[in-house]
């Protein structure tokens, strides 16, 4: 219906299922591909210059040796709650995007 409506269009992004592209031939479609993420990528940076990510901050982070000193001991815990049936190997993550995430204030409701 989309197409039949739109036929000038050249993609889609369907929620919760990503972008769909197409043209007459593989490059050309992987081109268009990349066109459109970089106009997203663009008006993004555009439409949130200036303003804090998730609401802002509204806990400081710990000190990196303190924030490590907890994933150690709490690690063996997790991975008893989330590897019943399989083995896992656990990951601790305390990038600065990773902090700015966690320690914000709309991280709840996320």
């Amino acid at each position: 219906k989309f197409c039949r409506e739109n036929p000038e269009a050249k993609g889609v992004v369907l929620e919760s299922h990503g972008l769909f592209t197409w043209a007459d031939d593989a490059k050309d479609c992987y081109e268009t591909t990349l066109e459109v993420i970089n106009r997203a990528i663009d008006w993004f940076e555009v439409e949130t210059a200036g303003k804090a990510a998730f609401g802002g901050e509204k806990h400081g982070s710990l000190p990196a040796a303190e924030r490590r000193r907890i994933a150690a001991a709490l690690m063996p815990a997790i991975r008893g709650m989330v590897s019943k049936d399989v083995r896992m190997v656990g990951h601790f993550d305390d990038q600065p995007a990773v902090l700015e995430f966690v320690n914000a204030r709309d991280m709840e409701p996320l």
